[in-house]
């Protein structure tokens, strides 16, 4: 099974989570053609379509996570004239009225372009028989195009003296333009059960679904998948946002800014190159993104994700020392080796004979601070449980130390990072820091490599083994 496919298995597996937010957890599972933003301002509306209120969101004291319908284009948009999302978007989007307040005739014109395009794709869905009356409300909302007007008597946005609004002037620190609006439709009629935000209404979510995939059936290219082998509706564009909603960066692309990234010696487009389909590509890279919030590990430039069939991580801790496997942050002594090879079986009790596969995947984030170009995979392995926790035993058997550490004494092996940061740590701040992220990542990944083979440790530079000021837990 290859990468794709196994991330798609786990979005079919937990796809009644799709959408639902959970207390324990602040990752959320996206439905089917939906990508999220952090929202801005929340418009209040009636099922009539008439303005109610709207306000300004905190993010330090409110939830400003929202999800919200996408097409192909929108999940992954970029670029100087980026396509709208269909119902919640910036306000740029949904200004109708927005070329009247702004003096700059080609910022008017591009206000004018974009809402023209978001409308377009509004009305179709809002027409169709697969639309609820939410949408209907929204689209109602928007074709009288007093947006800003609106957001003006609200006190949301505060125009110039001479009634202009300047696009750049700040609204919860972004320019007014760029801000998300999302859409509260009341219903006083509503049973107890009405959900009034569009961005947490299940019956949305499904709407926009079971429209947009009968859109895309109808009218998208069909072609092999490369990832499942099907005959499918296939798309050569694919999701960003898998580290948070401010991250461009992609793991698939054929083309980047018309650069030649394929080989046009061997390909003519980049659908030759490869080709994904549309559904395995949508669910793949929503179950990526929410594994990665749910269990992701960062570790120096790295981002580290295991997961088994069902989106579930190992039952213990691969990146912990001795102390904490079990996730108790337990320091615990032994002073002879009987005593401890007792407790490490205590620890894998149960998890040897797991006959579950869990899938190992290394994204390489150095440019997490950009939060753009390529998330590149450095590695992917497939591996039973019963060998990794044995692999993980073996380990804290064989790199057993007696620690000391403020007067503490314990006994187990230290994690990868600990072994990475003892042999190119620097001191800093009273404590030992490798500074350099890549650095930390690429030996952590050769430690980690160490562990889940078997293998001994290399040697140093001049081929011997590097000693430590620890003793070893003595063997009887």
């Amino acid at each position: 099974m290859n990468m794709l496919q196994s991330l798609a298995g786990v979005y079919g597996s937990q796809s009644s989570l799709a959408g639902v937010e959970r207390e324990d957890t602040d990752a959320v599972l996206l439905p089917l053609f939906h990508t999220f933003l952090a929202a801005q301002i929340t418009m209040t509306i009636d099922m009539q379509g008439n303005f109610l209120d709207a306000r300004v969101l905190d993010f330090r004291e409110e939830d400003v996570y929202t999800i919200v319908p996408s097409t192909i284009d929108s999940a992954s948009r970029s670029g100087p004239e980026p396509p709208p999302n269909p119902l919640n978007d910036k306000l740029i989007y949904l200004m109708g009225d927005g070329a009247s307040y702004i003096q700059d005739e080609k910022i008017a014109a591009d206000i004018r372009k974009r809402c023209r395009a978001h409308e377009q794709q509004l009305s179709a869905w809002a027409s169709s028989p697969y639309a609820i009356p939410q949408v209907k409300a929204v689209r109602n909302y928007l074709s009288r195009k007093r947006t800003v007007s609106d957001l003006i008597s609200a006190k949301v946005i505060l125009p110039e003296e001479d009634g202009t609004v300047d696009g750049k002037k700040k609204v919860a620190d972004r320019d007014i333009l760029s801000c998300v609006v999302r859409f509260r439709v009341e219903d006083r009629g509503a049973g107890s059960g009405y959900v009034a935000e569009t961005w947490k209404n299940r019956e949305l979510f499904q709407s926009w679904i079971s429209y947009y995939t009968a859109f895309v059936m109808e009218h998208g290219k069909k072609d092999i998948c490369y990832a499942t082998g099907e005959y499918t509706v296939c798309t050569g564009k694919h999701s960003n946002g898998i580290r948070g909603s401010a991250d461009w960066a992609r793991l698939i692309s054929s083309n980047e800014n018309g650069n030649i990234v394929y080989s046009g010696d061997w390909f003519l487009r980049g659908d030759d190159a490869v080709a994904i389909g549309i559904l395995t590509s949508y669910k793949a890279h929503s179950a990526l993104s929410w594994l990665v919030k749910r269990q992701g590990h960062v570790l120096g430039s790295n981002i580290r994700v295991l997961w088994d069939s069902d989106g579930n991580p190992p039952g213990l801790n691969l990146f912990a020392d001795t102390s904490d496997i079990l996730g108790k942050h337990e320091y615990r002594f032994f002073a002879e080796r009987e005593a401890y090879e007792r407790h490490l079986d205590a620890c894998f009790s149960g998890f040897l004979q797991d006959d579950e596969t869990y899938h190992m995947l290394v994204l390489d984030a150095s440019n997490k601070q950009s939060q753009k170009g390529r998330l590149a995979v450095l590695d992917y392995a497939e591996m039973p449980a019963g060998l990794i926790y044995q692999r993980l035993k073996q380990w804290h058997q064989t790199a057993c130390w007696q620690f000391v550490m403020k007067n503490r004494a314990f006994t187990g092996a230290p994690s990868a990072a600990d072994v990475v940061t003892a042999a190119y740590g620097e001191e800093y701040g009273g404590r030992l820091t490798v500074m350099d992220k890549a650095l930390f990542a690429r030996q952590f990944n050769r430690v980690m490599s160490v562990i889940l083979s078997g293998r001994p440790m290399p040697p140093g530079h001049d081929g011997k083994t590097r000693q430590t000021g620890q003793r070893p837990l003595p063997l009887s």
